[in-house]
């Protein structure tokens, strides 16, 4: 009767917990990344590598996926860098844009991955 006990109590303590962890798990997302840009400004590889460092649940793939996302990069007539980004799939079916600017090439692939990233993943 006691291990009976034990087990019971053992079984109380560990499994709220993670039945409660498995309730909070965010899912990850999955998302089609394209980048148009000027040579030498920002790639698709350093837009996907800053995202993943912002959010591990955020993941690119090759291919059709129900999201994508589309950022266009280029100088503007002050010589800041104009960023163009486009979220496409989003619940309900509607699309996210957004404008911007930036000082240079870096700041502005920060930026995009920032906003990417939390419109991916808005945990």
């Amino acid at each position: 009767m006691t291990s009976g006990i034990a087990l019971l109590v053992a079984l109380t303590l560990f499994l709220p917990g993670r039945v409660l962890a498995a309730e909070f798990e965010t899912p990850s997302s999955s998302a089609r990344l394209t980048v148009h840009t000027d040579p030498g400004c920002t790639s698709r590889d350093e837009i996907a590598a800053r995202v993943t460092a912002r959010s591990s649940r955020v993941h690119f793939v090759e291919g059709d996926s129900v999201l994508s996302v589309e950022a266009t990069f280029g100088a503007s007539p002050s010589g800041a860098v104009a960023v163009a980004l486009v979220v496409a799939g989003q619940p309900a079916g509607k699309a996210m844009s957004r404008r911007f600017s930036a000082r240079s090439c870096s700041e502005a692939a920060d930026a995009a991955a920032l906003i990417i990233a939390v419109t991916l993943d808005p945990t």
